[in-house]
């Protein structure tokens, strides 16, 4: 029984962890207009489809490496480090003041989409 309880606990963390980087990794889409009026930053439609598809992105291109490092260390550390390194930009959007930070957050945020 206490094999069955462990694998009930670590279903519902892995789904909490997933819904979580879920979240972060595709919350710029629906924050961008107040994001930009925040900031104080006027952008070209360009740019701004450049900033909401960076992080989707680099979400999909790093999941190879993320996969490469799951195998050498291991799913469960890679998954912790990932989540606390998802911190620092959840931490930074609201007080980025310039497009290129927008775009180095949205960078950072795209870790999210390899989860």
């Amino acid at each position: 029984m206490e094999s069955k309880g462990k694998s009930y606990l670590a279903l519902t963390m892995g789904t909490l962890s997933m819904m979580i980087c879920f979240m972060v990794w595709l919350c710029l889409a629906p924050l961008v207009d107040v994001i930009l009026k925040n900031a104080g930053v006027q952008v070209s439609e360009f740019q701004r489809s450049f900033l909401l598809a960076t992080p989707i992105l680099l979400g999909s291109i790093m999941r190879i490496p993320m996969g490469i490092l799951s195998d050498r260390w291991g799913g469960k550390k890679t998954y912790i480090v990932l989540m606390l390194f998802l911190i620092i930009p959840v931490l930074m959007m609201p007080r980025v003041h310039s497009y290129g930070m927008l775009i180095f957050t949205a960078l950072l945020l795209g870790m999210a989409g390899t989860s």
